[in-house]
């Protein structure tokens, strides 16, 4: 931060109380750590941390399937919407071409069995996502479009018999056998994979994280250096179980492991 400078990035003059700081490159990093002695000691001298919690994503509507998809998978639109397009043809997910985030009662009963089995009743939240969808809308807008919402679904897994979602990895043989002993394009499965995963997601907990800064101390014979670093600290999975970690929220911040001074 204030010890770079703003335009070059490179670190500024050091004077007054800090004049022995240098900036580790991968360079004088490997430099540095050659010469550390085997008798060296490293401790843990300061942790701050501060709790940060990351909401669940909503389940998906055309524009954000999209969007996931070329991240996640690297497919383009057409081929997004032509594994959607099989997808839905064959009774594996509702229909693609949607701007709502609503879910009807029953996908809201099977959603919640399919966190509940998949990943532990711990998971699961007290807030369903319809309601968190209708909290995060503007309030002026939230009667205005109630009707619309409620008039078609989000993309989510097809309800199958016994009121329940598909697991992914139960689509290839149910697939198998509806078709008489075709194979599921892959392209296909992955898309499903994740309209599964976004839609468990959506009814779970939020992601809770403790964002730390951490101060380490080593001690080599008569040297001692004090070493900085900033990340976040899982303190409980919430929807990542399902949606993925840390970095697929905010890919700047580093996963450090629990510290204690």
């Amino acid at each position: 931060g204030k010890d770079f400078d703003g335009e070059t990035g490179l670190l500024l003059p050091q004077t007054g109380s800090a004049p022995d700081l240098v900036h580790l490159t991968e360079e004088t990093s490997k430099d540095m750590f050659g010469n550390v002695g085997a008798d060296s000691t490293w401790t843990v001298s300061k942790v701050v941390s501060r709790a940060r919690s990351n909401t669940p994503p909503a389940p998906f509507i055309t524009s954000t399937l999209q969007q996931e998809s070329n991240k996640r998978l690297g497919l383009s639109v057409s081929d997004t919407m032509r594994a959607a397009q099989m997808l839905y043809e064959g009774g594996y997910i509702s229909y693609m071409r949607t701007d709502s985030t609503h879910l009807s009662n029953d996908a809201l009963e099977a959603g919640r069995k399919a966190v509940t089995d998949g990943f532990g009743a711990e998971f699961l939240s007290d807030v369903d996502p319809n309601a968190k969808s209708q909290k995060k809308k503007r309030k002026g807008k939230k009667d205005k479009d109630k009707n619309s919402q409620e008039a078609h679904e989000a993309i989510r897994p097809a309800i199958q018999e016994g009121g329940r979602f598909l697991r992914p990895d139960e689509v290839p043989g149910h697939y198998k056998q509806k078709s008489g002993g075709g194979v599921m394009a892959d392209r296909a499965l992955d898309v499903y994979d994740l309209v599964f995963k976004r839609t468990a997601a959506s009814f779970m907990k939020d992601q809770v994280l403790n964002q730390t800064s951490v101060w380490i101390d080593l001690v080599d014979g008569k040297n001692m250096a004090k070493f900085r670093a900033g990340g976040s600290v899982v303190v409980f999975r919430g929807y990542a179980a399902a949606w993925g970690g840390v970095a697929s929220v905010d890919a700047s911040q580093s996963i450090l492991p629990p510290l204690t001074e």
